[in-house]
């Protein structure tokens, strides 16, 4: 305190000319003699009430105050071709966390490239080793580098891990999102599809991370997914008959058939619903049953009207026996932006 941290100091102010060291190309502190402001200003603890507060931050929070513009900002670089003054910290802070080990180690300003097995000056270009891990260096990367880990791409990423709680941010507010859901047909992606099968298999791995009973039922369905493609969301014939317990207990015994993905309540077209990857209503929006407006739906869907149902037949069935005929899984929340006015929608879905 008595050095002025944490209130206006009284000094001359520490810019960046005053604080940084640019002759070697990073972003480096200046040597013991730096102006002691040169500490809080460079780890933004000017106020002390900032450490507090980033200590209870959400990780879609963490991102957002890191990169508000969603651009791969440890790649940005100056006139001369050096990474951007203010990002170095940025950087250092993924280096710590990426895997040295296939390096033999390296200094805190640089990461390993596992590929080439040299310590590396990290920017988004190695960073993308990690968009799809399911680790902090993968969070950091999606929150650092969110265009070269596509998680605003929507359908057009293989990314699996692209929800704002896993470090891509607040994607849904930004102009890029809305672009893509805008340029997306309502239309089913093929099974064969690249970018789909990509991303089936870095969901796979995602849901290593997800525990015993959860893990098996993700990696399941997507072994489905695989096999059928957006027709498995649609097609009941190709689920367990749960229409009377005497038939279910049949078919699954037959183990012939599959489990709707829909069975008690779940939906791998919304998110959050057991899954840890990005919902299928981004690739399979007919099957998903999507609507204009509702949330990782492409805007090109057909708009809810007052005489649509909730959800498409095939996903009213949740439970076994008649009395769970017609009732609807977890829904899809709406968009946090407004879609507007659907003019060149297709027809309705369901």
């Amino acid at each position: 305190m008595l050095q002025q941290f944490g209130r206006d100091y009284f000094q001359d102010p520490c810019t960046a000319a005053v604080c940084d060291d640019f002759s070697i190309g990073i972003d480096y502190p200046l040597a013991k003699e730096t102006a002691a402001c040169c500490v809080p200003r460079k780890t933004e603890l000017a106020n002390p009430a900032l450490v507090v507060e980033a200590g209870r931050q959400t990780i879609e929070e963490t991102a957002r105050h890191v990169n508000p513009s969603h651009i791969d900002i440890i790649s940005l670089e100056d006139d001369r071709g050096n990474p951007l003054a203010g990002t170095g910290l940025l950087e250092y802070g993924l280096n710590a966390v990426v895997p040295d080990q296939a390096c033999g180690g390296c200094l805190f300003f640089l990461a390993c490239d596992a590929a080439s097995g040299q310590c590396v000056i990290n920017n988004c270009t190695f960073a993308a080793a990690h968009c799809n891990d399911v680790t902090e260096a993968g969070r950091r990367a999606r929150a650092l580098c969110p265009e070269a880990c596509g998680c605003m791409a929507g359908r057009y990423s293989e990314l699996a891990i692209g929800l704002p709680n896993d470090g891509c941010g607040a994607v849904d507010t930004t102009g890029i999102s809305r672009a893509w859901l805008e340029g997306t047909p309502c239309e089913d992606v093929p099974k064969d599809d690249p970018t789909f099968q990509a991303f089936l298999n870095n969901a796979a791995r995602a849901a290593t991370a997800l525990p015993g009973d959860k893990q098996n039922l993700a990696l399941r369905e997507i072994a489905d997914l695989r096999e059928y493609g957006c027709e498995f969301l649609s097609n009941a014939a190709l689920w367990d008959n749960a229409s009377s317990l005497e038939v279910f207990l049949r078919d699954a015994r037959n183990e012939s058939l599959a489990r709707s993905p829909y069975f008690l309540g779940r939906s791998p077209c919304v998110r959050f619903a057991g899954s840890r990857a990005k919902p299928l209503s981004l690739f399979c929006p007919r099957a998903c049953g999507c609507h204009r407006g509702d949330q990782d739906c492409p805007t090109t869907c057909p708009e809810r009207t007052a005489s649509d149902p909730l959800c498409p037949a095939w996903q009213q069935q949740i439970l076994v026996g008649p009395l769970y005929k017609g009732v609807c899984p977890r829904l899809p929340a709406a968009q946090l932006f407004d879609a507007g006015d659907g003019e060149d929608a297709g027809t309705a879905v369901g």
